[in-house]
């Protein structure tokens, strides 16, 4: 083999090289920016120390949230409620104050909508799931997600608890 060659093959390999980066640039930026259109909610269970409750903190690392609720429950106990205006902007964090006692069994629910109509839920746990993406879809009731999330669990029977959302950006 000559050099001329192996001047060949490695201009062959690096141009392939070129192009297979130059694909996962395109396939980075096609999610970059898809996840900056889609709501993207994140939550965390948090264990109360001084008031011996469990409460919730989210934070949002998508787009533009809407319609956007939570459930949650221990034992026979829970509670719900829309989050703010039910708007949640991007990089926007909400606290949720719930009278459940701790415990590291606490169900939670999160569902909301982008603002293409496209619907989310998570399950404490798992993967956020897409429900529906557009509008022309099955109407979305807490108590069916509830009893399609954890199979056997009776939202409705379970005696509801206060519960205060705040949204420390919105605070004066």
């Amino acid at each position: 083999m000559s050099v001329a060659d192996f001047a060949q093959v490695g201009s062959a390999v690096f141009t392939a090289g070129t192009a297979f980066y130059a694909f996962r640039s395109v396939r980075l930026s096609e999610r970059q920016w898809r996840t900056s259109k889609e709501p993207d909610i994140h939550l965390q269970v948090l264990l109360a120390q001084q008031s011996k409750t469990t409460d919730l903190a989210l934070v949002n690392i998508g787009g533009w949230a809407r319609a956007a609720l939570f459930a949650m429950s221990v034992g026979d106990l829970r509670a719900s409620s829309y989050l703010g205006d039910s708007l949640i902007a991007p990089g926007e964090r909400i606290y949720v104050h719930c009278a459940l006692p701790q415990s590291e069994d606490t169900k939670v629910l999160l569902l909301f909508r982008g603002m293409n109509e496209t619907s989310y839920r998570v399950v404490r746990g798992r993967s956020r799931e897409t429900l529906s993406e557009d509008r022309d879809r099955p109407e979305t009731s807490l108590g069916r997600e509830w009893e399609d999330a954890f199979p056997g669990d009776d939202w409705m029977s379970n005696t509801v608890v206060h519960r205060a959302v705040r949204l420390p950006s919105r605070e004066g």
